[in-house]
């Protein structure tokens, strides 16, 4: 029987692959072949543990926002203050996505932008992301204002468009700021 952290170890180096080779070389050149070389597995253990492209893909999809919402969960667990609890952990966990996750989550865009059916699966995640953020006892304008700034940054950092991190260590707390309910915006 196969250690199951030596699975769970060969699966997210598969994925790490998969992103590298989107990122480095197009989604055009994921193959099979391809992530195999890179995760330096054969392929008959890569499709041991993604039985197609299909799977890969959605395994990273599953993987990015999994680690996303276990993110926020961690965040809100924490926070003291129950009102804009979600929407903070949202706003700390995408900076952290930008400043550490940010070329698997490139690729893994690239990729998704060629498959209707994970489009409209990360969709339905971010729908539900969005109701939590609206139903977070803040008034739901505000904390989309929030929302919607913080998505912005991070895909002016796909994109290139970046800030210093002297600006994204002034904009973290500006953002957070309207969360509290004693903000005024």
């Amino acid at each position: 029987m196969v250690n199951t952290s030596k699975k769970i170890t060969t699966k997210r180096r598969i994925l790490k692959a998969a992103a590298k080779i989107i990122s480095e070389r197009g989604v055009f050149a994921l193959t099979l072949d391809a992530v195999a070389a890179e995760a330096q597995i054969s392929k008959g253990g890569l499709l041991y543990h993604f039985a197609g492209k299909d799977k890969l893909m959605r395994a990273m999809k599953n993987f990015i926002m999994e680690k996303f919402v276990q993110q926020i969960h961690a965040y809100a667990a924490v926070d003291p203050c129950i009102v804009g609890r979600w929407t903070r952990g949202y706003l700390k966990t995408t900076f952290e996505q930008i400043n550490t996750d940010l070329e698997m989550n490139a690729a893994f865009l690239s990729a998704v932008a060629t498959d209707t059916t994970l489009v409209e699966e990360m969709a339905a995640d971010f729908n539900e992301l969005k109701k939590h953020i609206e139903n977070d006892g803040l008034d739901p304008l505000k904390a989309n204002v929030v929302r919607l700034a913080v998505d912005g940054l991070y895909y002016n950092q796909l994109y290139g468009i970046t800030l210093t991190e002297r600006e994204q260590a002034q904009l973290l707390p500006y953002l957070l700021a309207f969360t509290y309910e004693d903000s005024s915006a």
